[in-house]
This record gives structure tokens, C-alpha cells and sequence, in this order.
């Protein structure tokens, strides 16, 4: 029995630690309910070479960075594999690669997480490279420190409780209930923590690194690129083709013409003959 009160007591604890009426407390349980983002939208010229928001200097960060671009020259596979290999070589993640080479309309999308400190090298790279244009670029920023700060404070208040409770089933006891619960307890415990770390993980990772969503299609041929070589022959063609005939005609014509007008005038005078 004494057992089960001290759990009940630490759980209790637990739960009254994340309702205090300091301020801290007050902005994590309202964090906790439902999101709270923090968005800034930077739509900046195309070629604006803006740098990573390191979080070591503030605030933790989600960054995120959008491009479109158009190839000008070459297709969308060889681009696409270019960038890849130089985001490779800056230590990145990538995340997707898709390609459509159609002959209709060529398109490609890249998405990947490059580490803060190379992020920059790799938007140089994607707006200095050669035979592409950036029709597009934005910037996205979410500050996800209370999200992360919420998340360390109870990580810590559940390992200290995992603590006591590995302290509790360390005692001998008669009592197979209040081991039972103490077992059912650390479960519990455990499984909050895990979920925790995987969230404190998952903010890690999108706040040391900076997405890069691009996406690649053909640059559509202008009007004054249109080549007619091919319907100029067609109509070469075809115009030597007529020539040809009408010249064959007048060779038979003038070949044949003078015997056809003689078997008709003789034709014609053998009917008068006998009528």
C-alpha cells in the first residue's frame, strides 16, 4: 500500500509540475495543446543569396528554401544529377529525387536537408550554375524553440520519475500488486520517454540542417527560336515534284501529240468516205 500511494503521489507530482502558474510553465502547456508556428515568408529576387540562420546565435530554427528553375540547355536528369552530387559532397540528406522526362513537358524535383553550415555554398551553387534560370525562390523560418525547450523539460521530469520508480522496484515486497504497478508504471514511463526522444530528434534535425525543395522543368522555346528548315524543304519538295510532272507532260505531249492528230484526221476521213 505504501507502494501505491508514493506512485500515486509522483504521478501527480508530474502532472502538477506542468500546470504551474509561472509564465515558463503557463507558454509550454499552451505550446503543448496545439502548435504554435512562427512563419516568416521572405520573397526575395531570384537571386538573393541570403544565408542560414544559425540557431547557436538565437533561437531554434526550421528553415525552409523553395526554387524553381529552368533549364536552358541540356535536360532535366543531367541538372538534377549535378546538384545531387554537389549536395552529397556538402554533407547532406537527400530526402526525394523524382524525374519525368515526357517529351511534352521535362520536369524533376529535388528535396534534401543540408547541414546549416554548408547552406549557403549549396544556394550559391544552385543560382551560379550554368544554363538555368531561377524563376522563383522563398524562404520560410518557424521557430521551433519553445517546441524543443517544452520537450527537454519533460524528457528530464520522466527520467527523474523513471529514477524513483527503478528505486521503488529495487525493494522487496510481499505486496505482487504494488509490483504490478510499479511495473505498469516504468511501461509507461518508458514509452513517454521514447516518444519524447524521437520528437526532440526530429527537431534536431529539421533545426541543424536547412531544406532545400527545388524543382526543374525545360525552359519553353521562344518564338524566334522556331525552326522552319524543315517545312521550307517540304515545300522544296513538293514544289520539284510539280516541275517534274509538268515538264514529263510536255515531253509526252510533244512526243505523242502530232500521231494522235493524224489517226484522228484519218479516222475522221475514212467515216466521211463511206457515210
Amino acid at each position: 500500500m505504501k507502494h501505491v500511494v508514493y506512485i500515486a503521489v509522483l504521478a501527480a507530482g508530474l502532472a502538477l509540475s506542468g500546470c504551474d502558474d509561472t509564465p515558463q510553465n503557463q507558454e509550454s502547456a499552451s505550446y503543448a495543446q496545439g502548435p504554435r508556428p512562427q512563419m516568416t515568408l521572405m520573397a526575395d529576387a531570384p537571386m538573393a543569396r541570403n544565408k542560414a540562420v544559425a540557431y547557436q546565435d538565437g533561437p531554434r530554427m526550421e528553415i525552409g528554401r523553395n526554387y524553381a528553375i529552368e533549364i536552358t540547355e541540356g535536360t532535366v536528369s543531367e541538372a538534377l544529377q549535378a546538384d545531387r552530387d554537389v549536395c552529397l559532397q556538402l554533407g547532406c540528406v537527400v530526402t526525394a529525387v523524382n524525374t519525368s522526362d515526357q517529351f511534352d513537358a521535362p520536369n524533376g524535383s529535388l528535396n534534401a536537408f543540408v547541414p546549416q553550415a554548408n547552406a549557403a555554398k549549396f544556394h550559391d551553387h544552385l543560382v551560379g550554375a550554368p544554363n538555368r534560370v531561377i524563376t522563383s525562390f522563398n524562404e520560410t523560418a518557424q521557430n521551433r524553440e519553445d517546441n524543443y525547450q517544452d520537450v527537454k523539460v519533460r524528457l528530464e521530469r520522466l527520467e527523474y520519475m523513471r529514477k524513483r520508480l527503478y528505486g521503488l522496484a529495487d525493494q522487496k515486497s510481499d505486496k505482487v500488486a504494488d509490483l504490478l504497478q510499479v511495473e505498469r508504471e516504468l511501461m509507461r514511463v518508458e514509452t513517454d520517454i521514447e516518444r519524447l526522444t524521437q520528437d526532440r530528434k526530429g527537431i534536431e534535425k529539421v533545426t541543424d540542417n536547412v531544406s532545400f525543395f527545388i524543382s526543374y522543368t525545360v525552359q519553353p522555346p521562344k518564338a524566334g527560336d522556331v525552326n522552319f528548315a524543315p517545312l521550307k524543304g517540304l515545300f522544296s519538295d513538293m514544289a520539284n515534284t510539280f516541275i517534274t510532272a509538268v515538264r514529263y507532260t510536255a515531253v509526252w505531249l510533244a512526243r505523242w501529240l502530232p500521231a494522235a492528230l493524224l489517226i484522228g484526221l484519218v479516222v475522221l476521213g475514212i467515216r466521211r468516205r463511206f457515210r
